[in-house]
């Protein structure tokens, strides 16, 4: 349904992904200035490339409960229909959307940006690929412009359809093999300094994840690319890549990969003294990036105020921004 506000999308199914019928509607409604509001039954959950670009561009997850009442999935703002679109009251939020619940298992988030010389000859895609590779031990099983992902992968493929698209900007969904529940919203676009490759990634793990891959990343991304930051962190909830419409707590931050720039801006030696649990100098001399991991063991702060004094004595304004989603600060 198409109002003078919104498109308001009515989804009945199960599980709602990033399919391409819905990337164009948020493709339209961004360029029309639109709202874009999907409309499902309490019982429906989201991918998480749909909850990211969802998030992205302001748009409500409208949860219907049994009794007619909506809320925001992904928010939990009380919401109520105006006639030309749903918008947020000032009502309490509604128990249907709190669960924090303790539960084993959940998403390990990534989000990492790298930039590529502009050439006829870069290739991308090796990002998305190092980062499946470092975190589930398997390369990607495909990509696509939507979900489900229609291609198999194949970084040279996927280079060759970004290339075509140029100088406009690119956004791909890549998916993980079966028995690593995985996936990827991957970003590739144009800069004055040269090729932009940003992946947002999620794996799911029903146990304990594996944090020390997140530190043998780190070290290995900033040795292939120009890294220009990286963000991990853990979210309580679903191990199978989907979100439900329901707040299961806020993620929490694990480690953060200045850039070059960053280190560049304030010099190796401030670099080295970050406030972090455990600060690694990693990368080439020529262009050293800072590993800052949050936590260690023993380590009796909270994640969140570290992250935030790493922050400053980087001089970045970026932070971890809303209760679901792990996002990179800019640089």
């Amino acid at each position: 349904m198409a109002t003078d506000r919104a498109a308001v999308l009515l989804q009945q199914r199960p599980v709602i992904g990033l399919s391409r019928w819905i990337n164009d509607v948020v493709h339209v409604c961004v360029r029309d200035s639109k709202l874009v509001q999907i409309v499902t039954p309490e019982t429906s959950r989201l991918t998480t490339p749909l909850e990211t670009v969802m998030l992205a561009v302001g748009g409500r997850w409208v949860v219907r409960t049994p009794d007619n009442r909506y809320y925001d999935g992904l928010r939990g703002d009380a919401l109520r229909w105006d006639g030309q679109c749903f918008r947020g009251t000032d009502d309490p939020i509604p128990a249907e959307f709190v669960d924090t619940s303790t539960k084993a298992g959940g998403l390990l988030r990534v989000d990492v940006s790298v930039l590529h010389r502009a050439s006829e000859t870069t290739e991308v895609g090796g990002l998305a690929e190092d980062c499946f590779v470092g975190l589930t031990g398997k390369a990607p099983a495909g990509w696509g412009v939507g979900e489900p992902a229609s291609q198999r992968w194949d970084t040279g493929e996927f280079t060759r359809f970004c290339r075509e698209r140029a100088p406009r900007s690119t956004t791909l969904v890549v998916v993980g093999q079966p028995e690593s529940p995985s996936v990827a919203l991957v970003e590739i676009g144009r800069t004055q300094a040269g090729v932009r490759e940003r992946v947002r990634i999620a794996v799911g793990s029903t146990g304990q994840p594996d944090l020390a891959a997140l530190d043998r990343l780190a070290s290995h991304l900033t040795d292939l690319y120009l890294v220009r930051s990286m963000i991990a962190g853990l979210e309580p909830g679903r191990a199978d890549c989907t979100v439900d419409p329901r707040f299961t707590g806020f993620p929490v931050p694990y480690g953060l990969l200045i850039g070059p720039e960053g280190v560049a801006d304030v010099g190796a030696d401030r670099a080295a003294d970050s406030p972090a649990a455990v600060v690694q100098l990693v990368g080439p001399d020529s262009r050293q990036a800072c590993w800052n991991r949050l936590v260690a063991a023993g380590e009796e702060r909270d994640p969140q105020i570290v992250l935030e004094a790493v922050l400053r004595h980087f001089g970045l304004d970026g932070r971890i921004a809303g209760s679901s989603r792990i996002t990179s600060p800019e640089q």
